[in-house]
């Protein structure tokens, strides 16, 4: 989620600097959305209830697990 939201922030950012007052605008209603998403996310983790580490670790636990179990089959 966090790419779709850096990338639209940069098209937004390129729409700004537009000639056509139509792109500027559009540029602006882009722009809108990775701003309130942004302090969304913010306002989620300073709360505590959001943890993007535990699912990152979460997955790393995984993979560590699969390879110990798999270490143990070829040496058995």
């Amino acid at each position: 989620m966090l790419v779709i939201v850096q990338k639209l922030l940069e098209i937004s950012m390129r729409l700004d600097k537009s000639d056509r007052k139509f792109l500027r605008i559009l540029g602006k209603l882009l722009g809108a959305f990775p701003v309130r998403c942004s302090k969304w996310l913010e306002k989620r983790l300073f709360q505590g209830t959001w943890d993007p580490v535990r699912k990152y670790r979460r997955r790393i636990r995984r993979r560590k697990r699969f390879r110990s179990d798999h270490n143990k089959d070829q040496k058995g």
